[in-house]
């Protein structure tokens, strides 16, 4: 069976808090839509306390290459907003994802996963739409997982 070069999905949260024994615990998974406070009548820049504000926005993503095929480099996730400003990143460098390529191969294994967990505090959302997260492998773009926030009318 042919597997795609990767699959990577991503699910937000206000925790995602690491456990013993690698198990991880996500804590108040957000919906695909998040319908926040309106914004201030006055959005100029001085005005920012009066922002909505995500206080703890927690990124999990869970990236998976097949084995089939030769590793492309490293592994960049990125989380940005509707306008494409970045917010947060992690980046697999490619030593590292040779090593664990090598190492799964070995094993027998017939996939290999990363995981990026990394936690936002305190996000003012300055504009509506969907903040994206992407995985970046080899120059090749991919999709991993989108949150819509909207402002309450």
């Amino acid at each position: 069976m042919k597997h795609p070069d990767l699959v990577s999905q991503t699910l937000f949260c206000e925790y995602a808090r690491s456990e013993a024994d690698k198990v991880t615990s996500l804590i108040g998974i957000f919906p695909d839509h998040v319908n926040l406070a309106p914004l201030p009548s006055s959005t100029v820049s001085d005005d920012a306390a009066a922002l909505p504000v995500i206080p703890n926005l927690s990124i999990y993503s869970r990236t998976r290459l097949p084995l089939d095929r030769d590793v492309k480099g490293p592994i960049r996730i990125y989380f940005e907003s509707p306008s494409g400003q970045l917010i947060a990143e992690h980046t697999f460098d490619a030593d590292f994802v040779q090593a664990a390529y090598d190492k799964a191969v070995a094993q027998g294994q017939e996939y290999l996963t990363f995981i990026a967990q990394f936690t936002v505090q305190g996000l003012p959302i300055t504009e509506a739409g969907n903040f994206t997260t992407m995985v970046d492998y080899g120059g090749e773009l991919y999709f991993s997982g989108r949150i819509r926030l909207t402002f309450k009318q």
